[in-house]
């Protein structure tokens, strides 16, 4: 197996948080502190966000019918890669809506300035008028948001009638990779009872969660399922990529504690793989639902 081309020491990691985080997030109300570390922790990342990254881009259902005229709303667009492939369908306007500044400021970099788009929000806050949007996307974004109820809600409330949307994101059974029970062993080990809080950032739901959130807020399910998908990967690129997709958690500690997590990680990480790499998994749950009374 080849090592990560990607791949940098722990010094160079926590050089790229250090140097960029504006010190520790310390929001007494848990929703404002998830909001300011993930805003935080994309920041950090815009730069190269995406860079190794070979997920297939997402596509529009073609039985959704976006159509010409069609508004399109990208929930979590970060730096528009999601949100390419819709500004081929026949929308009339697409719109970008991320919490990260810096994701947006990449997204510009990657979007035509024809008929789309970006807005800096929060898709619990949408900034958006009652009805105003026909169809929404979504790709990795909502295990982030501290309250799922709430988002489903304003997507409800800014669908007009008959309006579709398209969610992935990834679900609960993530957590049991190995590289993932090794970095919430050794965070634990190092912060302590704060990890709780550190840890209560990224919360995967379920596939009956997430349905019986959708059928809370409204919607009539199109289409439910989950998907896994095995690998062996190596164990320093598991590693690092980890990591960097926790940054907003990683930004929290002191430069001593990033230090201490990065060669933990990795160290553990090879000490579990075999001559084949490290066992890896990726479950993702595709929600497709419509709204079919106002």
């Amino acid at each position: 197996m080849q090592r990560s081309p990607s791949a940098v020491s722990s010094s160079q990691w926590t050089a790229l948080i250090t140097s960029t985080a504006p010190g520790y997030v310390t929001d007494t109300q848990p929703a404002a502190h998830a909001r300011k570390a993930i805003r935080l922790g994309y920041d950090i990342r815009a730069k190269d966000f995406g860079a190794n990254s070979s997920h297939q881009q997402p596509t529009v259902p073609k039985d959704f019918g976006v159509k010409s005229g069609d508004v399109v709303l990208d929930i979590g667009c970060g730096t528009g890669r999601s949100t390419v492939p819709l500004v081929a369908s026949p929308a009339s306007q697409i719109v970008g809506l991320d919490l990260s500044r810096g994701m947006l400021k990449r997204a510009l970099e990657t979007l035509p300035p024809t008929r789309t788009s970006l807005i800096e929000g929060d898709a619990e806050v949408l900034p958006l008028g009652d009805t105003s949007i026909d169809h929404i996307e979504s790709r990795r974004a909502l295990s982030h948001l501290p309250d799922q109820c709430t988002v489903f809600q304003e997507m409800w409330r800014v669908l007009r009638l008959g309006g579709t949307l398209d969610i992935t994101q990834f679900g609960d059974r993530i957590l049991g990779r190995p590289i993932e029970r090794i970095f919430r062993s050794v965070l634990r080990d190092i912060t302590g009872a704060r990890a709780t809080t550190l840890l209560g950032l990224f919360r995967p739901p379920s596939i009956g969660s997430i349905e019986a959130v959708s059928r809370a807020a409204g919607f009539e399910t199109v289409d439910l399922h989950a998907t896994t998908t095995h690998r062996r990967v190596d164990p320093e690129r598991a590693a690092h990529s980890l990591l960097l997709a926790t940054t907003y958690i990683c930004a929290q500690l002191d430069t001593a504690q990033q230090t201490s997590l990065a060669e933990r990680v990795r160290v553990a990480a090879k000490s579990q793989a075999d001559s084949d790499g490290l066992a890896d998994w990726t479950y993702e749950i595709r929600l497709r639902a419509r709204k079919t009374v106002s």
